[in-house]
């Protein structure tokens, strides 16, 4: 019995072993017909992408050669245009330049044939208003003698004494509260007689009232006058 099983054993393993060579053979087998498939495939697929990147380049080349003729087409479309523009600003420049000298010499002529002449401007004289002076009249006389007679300016303030010291004579004077004027132009109290001496009137009326007290008003006649008879 243990020799039957042994026996068997061996058949198995040698079933397997021949199992196992064929099974190496054929992939064997397989393989070396495999590889030279694959090195076609590679080949061709080689030459493929060859023949796809010449003719890449070849597009490229004639895509470059175009975009510079285009380039080139370009550059000489602008220098045309730039000569264009050129020349036609010179023919714009020299025009205007013409035009202007015609209207220079044109307007030289027609200033010298028609003159501009500007209107003189009119001269308006404005009539002075002047206010009549308010003034009076003021007369000293002594001995016979006419010592001055002349029209004095007036205000609300003017007295017959201011009105004296206006006319410049020389006058000598007290006051005491009031004046009382002793001397005219060197005529003096009690020069002729005794008792006379200066008097004055407004409007030919005689004034007792003191001198720088008598105040008097435009129009009036003021008459100073040396009396030898006391009045």
């Amino acid at each position: 019995m243990f020799t039957l099983n042994k026996i068997v054993g061996i058949l198995l393993a040698i079933i397997a072993t021949l199992g196992l060579a064929l099974g190496v053979q054929q992939v064997v087998s397989s393989h070396s017909e495999t590889k030279p498939e694959t090195h076609q495939v590679a080949k061709s697929q080689s030459e493929s992408s060859q023949s796809s990147a010449s003719s890449q380049t070849r597009t490229a080349e004639k895509a470059e050669s175009s975009s510079s003729a285009a380039t080139t087409a370009t550059s000489a479309a602008e220098s045309s245009t730039t000569t264009a523009s050129a020349d036609s600003i010179k023919s714009l420049t020299k025009s205007t330049q013409k035009e202007s000298v015609t209207e220079a010499h044109t307007t030289t002529k027609s200033s010298r044939v028609a003159p501009v002449t500007k209107p003189k401007a009119k001269r308006t004289t404005k009539a002075k208003t002047t206010a009549p002076k308010r003034t009076v009249y003021v007369k000293v006389t002594g001995n016979k003698k006419t010592f001055y007679a002349h029209k004095l300016p007036v205000t609300s303030k003017t007295t017959v004494f201011s009105l004296l010291k206006a006319t410049k004579l020389k006058i000598s004077y007290t006051q005491m509260p009031h004046v009382y004027v002793k001397t005219i132009n060197g005529l003096t109290e009690n020069d002729i007689k005794v008792g006379s001496g200066w008097k004055y009137n407004v409007n030919g009326k005689f004034i007792e009232t003191a001198a720088d007290s008598k105040k008097v008003k435009a129009g009036d006649t003021v008459h100073w006058y040396f009396a030898v008879n006391g009045y």
